[in-house]
């Protein structure tokens, strides 16, 4: 689902490429949105949103069946519905990677992101093969508002012995776990 302001550019950029299926991106008569970032320090910002596009629904998932790969980036963490994640794990075979940013954000009234707790977070990595997480998304899903690395390590074992493939935490400066 892209808004009509910003249909054009993503065709543009990615016409250029013909092994890209455009055919299933949707243009809708809305604003696209947007996620302006305010840096606070070279590690951490604040995010504040525009109104989320409409998700990708159990209906609109036929396109993605006979992919090998699926990667779901959560930008606004409405992107897409948790029964079309389920239902693309039922009729793919595809390897699907979800960085699940967005779902640890609750948007207040102003469009600011915060922190809060995960609803479903296991239903969602339970329909994926791997999960990216920055270090204070993996701290939320734990149910903590910080972790040390070791903590963090314990987390992704734990989350990859109940039946995921992969659990990718980056550490900003710090690197990548996985």
């Amino acid at each position: 689902n892209l808004g009509e302001d910003f249909y054009a550019t993503v065709h543009e950029a990615l016409g250029q490429f013909p092994n890209f299926e455009l055919s299933s991106i949707r243009r809708l008569p809305m604003a696209n949105t947007q996620v302006r970032l305010i840096y606070r320090s070279r590690e951490t910002r604040d995010e504040i949103t525009s109104a989320p596009m409409p998700p990708v629904t159990a209906e609109d998932i036929a396109a993605l069946v006979d992919c090998d790969v699926v990667l779901i980036n959560l930008i606004t963490g409405r992107d897409i519905e948790l029964s079309a994640l389920r239902a693309l794990r039922q009729q793919s075979r595809a390897l699907i990677y979800i960085d699940l940013h967005s779902l640890a954000l609750g948007i207040d009234a102003t469009g600011k992101r915060y922190y809060r707790e995960v609803p479903a977070w296991r239903e969602w990595i339970e329909a994926v093969d791997v999960l990216q997480v920055n270090e204070r998304e993996a701290a939320t899903l734990a149910g903590h508002d910080d972790l040390s690395v070791r903590e963090i390590e314990t987390f992704a074992r734990q989350v990859v012995d109940d039946g995921l493939s992969i659990c990718n935490v980056t550490l900003a400066s710090q690197g990548s776990l996985l």
